[in-house]
C-alpha cells in the first residue's frame, strides 16, 4: 500500500514538473516569437518582379548602406509604412506653410510657354495641371494613358510642377510635353491630405495660374492627373457647345450634396465670362485662406456670376470615384470616357486603386508600356 502511493506521488511529481517546463517554454518562444509558422520566401518573386505601385522594391529601406533584396506586396495599402513596421517616431513640430509666392520671372516664362502651345485653330485646348512632386508617379502615368491612345497630344499638355526635378523627369521621358516649374518647400510636395492648409494652398496657386491662361484669352482644359481617360472627350465636347453655348463645362459629383460640380476636367471657353469667372475665383480664395475652390465653382456657377453659364458633362460621361466602389455588373451599364479617382486619400492608395482595376501602365522601373495600356482601355470601352 505504502508503495502504491509512493508510485502515485513519484508520477504526479513528474507531471507536475513536464507542465511547468511546457508553459516555461511557450513563455519564451511567445516572446520571441519563435511559435509563428516559419516565413518561407516566394522564390517565384525572384523570377518576375510584380508589376505595378503595389510594389515596394529595390532599396526603399535603405539609409544609404547596402541594397536590401525582396518585395513587399501591398506596401500601397498600408499608409505609413515606417508606423507600420514601429519605427521610432520622433516628434517634429513644423511651422505654419506659407502660401505660394509667383515671382515675376516665372509668370512671364509662364506666359510665354502657354502662348507658344496654342495654334490659329479657334477650336485648340490647352489641357493644363498643377502637380507636386508626390504626384510625379500618377503623372507619368496619366502621360503614359495619354500617349497610349493619341500621342500627338502630348504637345498640347502643359505642367506646372513645384519642384524641378518633377520637370525634368518628366520632360526626360515625354519630351513633347511642355512643362514650367516654381521650385517650393517639402511641405507643398509631399503627399497632401484633401483639405489641409497646404493643400488649399496649392488650389490657390493653381486658381492664379487659370486666371492667367483666362487672361491670355487661351481656351483649357484644366486636367486632374490621378484621373484616368478611356477615350478623347473631344467630340464630346463639341456636341455639347453645338446644342448651347456655355462659357464653363465641368463634370458633376457621384455622391450630389452641397457641391454639385466637380472641376475635372474643366473645360474653359474663350469667352469675357469665364475670365470674370477665373478672376473672381483667385480673389475669393486669396481673401479667406480656409475656402475651396470647388465651393467657388459651385457659387459662381449655381448664382451665375456676371452672366457665367456653366454646362456639365454627364456622369455615365465622365465618371468620379463612385465608379471604382461598384459591382462589375453595375459598371457595364455605364461606359465612361473619363474616370476620376477621387473619394479616395492619399497619393498611394489613388495609386493602388487604379492597379487593382487595371489602370497602371508604368512598369516597376517607371516605364510606360503602351501595349498594355491599349489593351487595358479596350476592356474599359467594350
Amino acid at each position: 500500500m505504502l508503495l502504491r502511493n509512493l508510485s502515485k506521488i513519484r508520477w504526479s511529481f513528474i507531471f507536475g514538473c513536464f507542465c511547468i517546463y511546457g508553459f516555461a517554454h511557450f513563455l519564451h518562444n511567445y516572446s520571441k516569437n519563435s511559435w509563428l509558422p516559419e516565413i518561407i520566401e516566394d522564390s517565384t518573386l525572384k523570377k518576375k518582379t510584380a508589376d505595378g505601385p503595389l510594389i515596394l522594391r529595390d532599396d526603399i529601406f535603405d539609409n544609404g548602406g547596402k541594397k536590401k533584396s525582396g518585395v513587399i506586396q501591398g506596401a500601397a495599402l498600408m499608409g505609413n509604412i515606417e508606423e507600420f513596421f514601429d519605427a521610432p517616431i520622433s516628434k517634429v513640430t513644423e511651422s505654419p506653410p506659407k502660401p505660394i509666392e509667383i515671382s515675376k520671372k516665372f509668370l512671364d516664362k509662364f506666359r510665354t510657354m502657354a502662348q507658344n502651345l496654342i495654334s490659329n485653330n479657334t477650336e485648340d485646348f490647352i489641357l493644363f495641371s498643377v502637380i507636386n512632386h508626390a504626384y510625379y508617379n500618377l503623372t507619368s502615368n496619366f502621360l503614359c494613358n495619354i500617349y497610349s491612345i493619341d500621342e500627338k497630344l502630348h504637345s498640347k499638355i502643359f505642367i506646372v510642377s513645384l519642384q524641378e526635378e518633377s520637370c525634368k523627369k518628366l520632360k526626360k521621358d515625354w519630351p513633347k510635353i511642355s512643362c514650367h516649374w516654381l521650385e517650393s518647400d517639402k511641405q507643398h510636395n509631399e503627399g497632401v491630405d484633401w483639405g489641409k492648409q497646404i493643400y488649399v494652398q496649392i488650389l490657390t496657386f493653381r486658381a492664379k495660374l487659370l486666371e492667367e491662361l483666362a487672361k491670355l484669352s487661351l481656351q483649357f482644359i484644366l486636367f486632374e492627373s490621378d484621373s484616368i481617360w478611356i477615350k478623347l472627350p473631344f467630340e464630346l465636347i463639341k456636341n455639347i457647345t453645338a446644342i448651347d453655348d456655355a462659357d464653363i463645362l465641368v463634370p458633376i459629383n457621384g455622391y450630389p450634396g452641397k457641391q454639385k460640380f466637380a472641376f475635372d476636367p474643366l473645360v474653359a471657353f474663350n469667352t469675357q465670362a469665364r475670365t470674370d469667372f477665373f478672376i473672381e475665383m483667385r480673389k475669393r480664395l486669396e481673401k479667406d485662406p480656409a475656402l475651396m475652390d470647388q465651393e467657388v465653382l459651385n457659387d459662381l456657377c449655381s448664382s451665375q456670376f456676371k452672366g457665367v453659364i456653366c454646362r456639365n458633362f454627364e456622369w455615365s460621361e465622365v465618371a468620379d470615384g463612385k465608379y471604382f466602389k461598384m459591382g462589375e455588373r453595375e459598371r457595364k451599364e455605364y461606359k465612361p470616357l473619363i474616370i476620376n479617382n477621387n473619394y479616395y486619400v492619399g497619393v498611394k492608395n489613388k495609386s493602388a486603386r487604379q492597379a487593382l482595376n487595371g489602370l497602371w501602365f508604368l512598369s516597376p522601373k517607371g516605364i510606360c508600356n503602351v501595349s498594355k495600356a491599349k489593351k487595358q482601355l479596350a476592356k474599359y470601352q467594350s
